[in-house]
């Protein structure tokens, strides 16, 4: 049973109203989250079917753990914030370097100011070599001139620290970090070319997050002892280039080596769909969130600091109600299944991108077996009606991702389903990742002996177009 924690003292009512704020006015779903301050863990609790060891894809706050394992290696000695990228990869330049491409150092990949338009990282996730795509792709700034948010830089990083410690920047953490301590990410996704994606693609718990932010809140040194350098985290911190216009105030208030400066203070790494590690040195808080924001992220953003600001409020709500109030926020309700009978059973399915052959429904009372059958074998998805099943399977494109960051891949991915609809010929599923943010609705219609799929998940402001299989009954 995951644990939840609120230490004595701290406003449990604040917390409540902070999640039900960010659900209804921010539209965030909040997993997990906690807040450790001077060093006290002040909260840390998951809302079911989630739990805080939930290891899930961090996407662009990957980006700090990936700056991290550059300063272990610049702090070793490796190689400097000032050399060239020409120099580091000679056998990877074009047979015309530009004067621009000449200039760029691994300080301006830290910064996003590599001199790129936009981002390379979809020129780069395919190729046969990933740095020649990088260097090749152009540069229509300056070097160090504007800032322009680009991942394939951060991949160029990982990159980088690979061919200096012969390591992936993964087995790098591990080796300088993780090992010591008692938690740490699960996994960093790998490109076809053998590097960890950099940009994105690691999967932490919300204890990692925390530790991410106590180092760099302890200026380098994480459970007494020291890791970074003093000079590295003010460095990694600080702002070094300009963002101003890029929208929302706190993704213009500056940007130092993958970690953005906040507004009103401290700075932080965070990632798509609300995933934040906010550290706030004056205040000696970090804040770890992962969640599902499917609107704006500065108000998801704002929603955190105005919470911070009631987290000491009196109230006099107890311990079993903030329980039952937090085990219940995603409870499902029960709808009628009596008509559902498992349609006709087994149907073939169209030629579809997640290599499913068939489809099949099986009834067990109140629980409903999906059973998708193709390349990867037999693999199952169970609903409850009323409460959430977890199950695991390779549902490879199913799982929403990033166009041209992410590529679809196999993976087995952990997923807490309920029967949110049922009739006699339609099923409709509610489908939350728990090694992903997003929540997905799979609808299964049929008709005439045969059956439609449609599904889609809301990302960003946009509902992403349903996409449909169909197949036909055996």
């Amino acid at each position: 049973m995951d644990t939840i924690y609120v230490k004595n003292g701290i406003s449990k009512k604040a917390i409540c109203d902070f999640l039900i704020n960010e659900r209804d006015n921010c539209l965030t779903e909040i997993h997990a989250f906690s807040v450790i301050r001077r060093g006290e863990l002040l909260c840390r609790f998951a809302l079911p079917p989630y739990e805080t060891t939930d290891c899930k894809q961090l996407f662009s706050l990957s980006k700090s753990f990936c700056s991290t394992a550059v300063g272990f290696a610049v702090d070793e000695g490796l190689f400097k914030v000032t050399d060239r990228i020409i120099d580091i990869f000679p056998e990877c330049c074009p047979e015309v370097i530009s004067e621009r491409l000449a200039k760029m150092t691994v300080h301006n990949a830290l910064t996003m100011g590599t001199g790129h338009g936009s981002c390379a990282m979809n020129v780069m996730i395919y190729s046969d070599n990933p740095v020649r795509a990088f260097m090749e792709k152009e540069l229509v700034y300056e070097p160090g001139e504007k800032f322009v948010y680009n991942t394939g830089a951060t991949l160029l990083l990982s990159i980088i620290v690979q061919k200096f410690t012969g390591k992936t920047v993964y087995d790098y953490l591990y080796e300088k970090l993780f090992r010591f301590l008692d938690n740490y990410p699960e996994k960093w996704d790998v490109i076809p070319a053998g590097y960890c994606e950099g940009g994105v693609g690691l999967y932490a718990a919300v204890r990692d997050i925390e530790n991410l932010g106590m180092l760099y809140l302890g200026k380098g040194i994480l459970n007494g002892k020291r890791y970074l350098s003093e000079e590295w985290v003010e460095m990694a911190t600080s702002k070094q280039i300009s963002n101003d216009g890029n929208g929302s105030p706190d993704w213009c208030a500056g940007y130092g080596y993958q970690f953005w400066r906040n507004s009103r203070e401290g700075f932080r790494g965070d990632g798509a769909f609300g995933q934040y590690c906010f550290v706030l040195p004056e205040s000696e808080i970090v804040v770890a969130v992962q969640c599902e924001c499917t609107s704006a992220m500065q108000s998801e953003l704002d929603g955190v600091f105005e919470y911070l600001g009631h987290i000491d409020d009196a109230d006099d709500m107890t311990d079993a109600e903030f329980e039952a109030f937090i085990k219940g926020f995603y409870t499902p309700e029960k709808c009628e299944i009596g008509g559902f009978a498992g349609f006709g059973n087994k149907y073939a399915l169209s030629d579809n991108a997640h290599n499913v052959k068939y489809v099949e429904f099986i009834r067990d009372g109140e629980k409903i077996d999906i059973n998708l059958i193709g390349l990867s074998g037999r693999q199952t998805i169970s609903a409850g009606n009323g409460e959430y099943i977890t199950s695991s399977a390779d549902l490879r494109a199913f799982k929403p991702t990033l166009n041209g960051l992410v590529p679809v891949r196999l993976e087995e991915c952990r997923v807490a389903c309920y029967v949110a609809e049922c009739t006699e010929n339609a099923l409709t599923l509610k489908v939350r990742y728990r090694n992903a943010p997003q929540t997905e609705t799979i609808t299964f219609t049929e008709k005439d002996g045969r059956v439609e799929i449609l599904y889609g998940c809301k990302t960003g402001n946009v509902i992403e177009e349903a996409k449909g299989i169909y197949g036909k009954l055996l």
